[in-house]
């Protein structure tokens, strides 16, 4: 053991020795180690950051799926109402508070996730905002008509205006449902979504039929 210790001794010493008569070879092999330390701190790295983004866009997919669930119950119910007001009453307050925190907390997570999913949760966030916006304005709409027995109502100008809003809203809903699908792919036994002529407030004649049908 002694014998070995001595002559690895002797060979380190000499190899020192020969380095430090010759510089320029032992500033290469130092820069040579220096060069796979530091692909290796950047491999690593590296892999941190897929494993974060892979991370994030498995869980993304919690809370963009609950978001475009209650956004499409409200393009489901969209096609069963006659009138706008209501839809945004219904539609809006604690659902649409509900469904932001849902969208907040599903952009954040796309972000890190990056790729296909930063950019469809950034649509999906604008999307969002415009149909909130278009509830909120409905749902705080102006009455100044009056009803025969005096109470407010809704002029036919701000009834055309409601079904405008209420188009609009639709819009950025489909917008918003087809952007969280990417995040959290819509499944088979999730049934299909309403498509506009099946809303009434969007097809003429659809519409007409309903309120015919409507008790008076």
């Amino acid at each position: 053991m002694g014998a070995a210790y001595y002559w690895l001794l002797a060979h380190v010493s000499a190899t020192y020795d020969w380095l430090l008569l010759h510089p320029d070879v032992a500033s290469a092999i130092a820069t040579f180690f220096l060069t796979i330390f530091g692909a290796i701190q950047i491999g690593l790295e590296i892999w941190k950051r897929r494993d974060r983004e892979r991370s994030a866009a498995i869980e993304a997919t919690g809370p963009a799926w609950l978001a475009r669930r209650s956004m499409e119950a409200a393009m489901r119910f969209a096609a069963e109402v006659n009138e706008p007001f209501g839809w945004a009453g219904w539609t809006g307050g604690p659902r649409v508070r509900r469904i932001q925190r849902q969208m907040l907390k599903t952009l954040r997570l796309a972000s890190v996730a990056g790729g296909k999913h930063a950019k469809a949760g950034q649509q999906a966030f604008t999307a969002f905002v415009g149909f909130a916006d278009r509830v909120n304005a409905l749902a705080a709409h102006p009455r100044t008509g009056r009803s025969e027995t005096g109470a407010p109502t809704y002029t036919d100008a701000e009834k055309a205006n409601g079904r405008k809003l209420f188009g609009e809203a639709l819009d950025h809903l489909e917008s918003a449902v087809a952007a969280l699908a990417v995040i959290a792919p819509r499944r088979l036994e999730e049934g299909t979504l309403p498509k506009r002529a099946d809303v009434p407030l969007l097809a003429p004649n659809r519409r007409a039929q309903t309120e015919e049908g409507s008790p008076a």
